[in-house]
């Protein structure tokens, strides 16, 4: 995991500082009949059934989403600067730290803007990084194409409760989730 996060941006760095990451260890979803002999080959792909890990992932966030009014999943966008041409036109809720460019969901976001969260963790290289947390109390979210603050990138990873990790050259991920959770 922690290799993961020295190829990413702000969200990648908050989330390497936390100290309990080597507490629990990440699992995989793997659809019934796959083969897991080549499990922890986190880099090679063309051997999973991207569109059904992709449902799985996208009811697992929206579950957690519809948990709690004040539930997020950030998702860092390792490649994207805010002055790309495709990110003026992107319909998808965008936040921005400096250049940075950071794909948001929450509690009463459309399911349409849950799965480009998602879809945002099936990055290829470098692997995506993506969180679900809550907001922390007297903070808020901003609303898209806003800036986000390093502050609050940081304390939503600072008590993320599961963090994703793209893997599988894109096809899949792995998921850690917090003991506390």
């Amino acid at each position: 995991m922690r290799n993961a996060f020295a190829q990413g941006k702000r969200l990648s760095s908050a989330l390497s500082a936390r100290e309990d990451l080597d507490r629990n260890s990440p699992v995989t979803y793997l659809p019934e009949g796959m083969q897991d002999e080549t499990l922890h080959q986190f880099e090679f792909g063309k051997r999973l059934p991207w569109r059904t890990i992709a449902e799985h992932l996208v009811s697992y966030c929206t579950q957690f989403l519809e948990t709690d009014a004040r539930a997020v999943m950030l998702a860092e966008h390792a490649m994207a600067r805010q002055n790309d041409p495709w990110v003026a036109r992107s319909p998808d809720s965008l936040l921005f730290c400096d250049d940075e460019v950071y794909y948001y969901a929450a509690h009463e976001s459309s399911r349409i803007h849950v799965e480009a969260c998602c879809n945002a963790i099936f990055s290829a290289y470098p692997p995506a990084i993506a969180v679900l947390s809550r907001i922390p109390e007297r903070m808020t979210l901003p609303v898209d194409g806003e800036s986000i603050s390093e502050d609050l990138i940081s304390r939503i990873a600072t008590s993320a409760n599961v963090i994703f990790i793209g893997a599988y050259d894109g096809e899949g991920y792995i998921r850690w989730t917090s003991a506390s959770s």
